[in-house]
């Protein structure tokens, strides 16, 4: 009787302990959560910091003075889409490995998905549709020419890669064609999910060595004769793409 009633005392008294121990533990926590209350409302200022809702950012973007607020968190390819409608830069795997992104900084090509957007403050940005001037340049000449696309999501990006490399060529004082292992490295992280790389590969030669090649020279009309429906599709809407232009059915993918 004497044993089953110290078990009994036992069972009661750890029954109470459980009882006590959440009161206890809230009792024990309230400090601290008070002081991340006060934390979380006290401003950056507080500290002596600046806040980090929104960033200041002054760029020049294809020749024309910038000025933004950006979230911390947001890419240039954001702004450039979302708050300057520049969609011929395209969106595609946001991890900077398929190249359709892809703008000049300063005149170095970069994958705008990864880029913060506060990287561009101060300097100048060009992106596809600040390439043509007047007219379309000589690579997007000779990538219509040589139907260098296909669905055209990619070619902004290579389009501005290859531009990038025919400026480093003339920079350079170089007149000839560049070799099949340089163009591959120059587009080297630019992906085609239609595979027209045989195409891109044949119009970026020719215009850094000043030309397009005799398979161009034979479908000049595609490039220099009146925009129209022909045989070959629409070539006014294959410009349209080159500059960056989303132009109709052919378009395939979100852009």
């Amino acid at each position: 009787m004497s044993d089953d009633l110290t078990r009994r005392t036992f069972v009661q008294g750890v029954a109470a302990a459980g009882a006590l121990l959440p009161a206890a533990s809230a009792a024990a926590e309230a400090p601290g959560r008070d002081r991340a209350a006060d934390l979380a409302g006290t401003s950056h200022a507080a500290f002596g910091a600046p806040a980090l809702d929104v960033v200041p950012v002054a760029c020049a973007v294809n020749g024309e003075a910038r000025a933004f607020d950006v979230r911390p968190a947001e890419t240039l390819l954001d702004v450039l889409r979302d708050r300057l409608d520049l969609t011929g830069t395209k969106r595609g795997c946001g991890h900077g490995a398929c190249g359709a992104c892809t703008v000049t900084v300063d005149g170095t090509t970069r994958a705008s998905c990864l880029l913060p957007a506060t990287a561009a403050d101060g300097r100048e940005v060009v992106t596809i549709e600040g390439l043509s001037g007047d007219g379309l340049h000589p690579v997007q000449r000779a990538f219509l020419a040589e139907d260098a696309l296909q669905c055209g999501f990619c070619t902004p990006g290579f389009v501005v890669e290859a531009i990038a490399l025919y400026d480093r060529r003339r920079a350079a004082g170089l007149t000839g064609e560049p070799t099949r292992a340089e163009i591959e490295a120059a587009l080297a992280g630019h992906l085609c999910r239609c595979g027209a790389y045989v195409g891109i590969h044949r119009a970026v030669a020719p215009p850094c060595a000043r030309g397009f090649g005799r398979r161009a020279e034979s479908r000049r009309h595609l490039v220099q004769g009146p925009v129209g429906v022909g045989d070959q599709g629409d070539p006014g809407a294959l410009a349209q793409r080159l500059q960056g232009v989303d132009a109709g059915p052919r378009r395939l993918h979100p852009g």
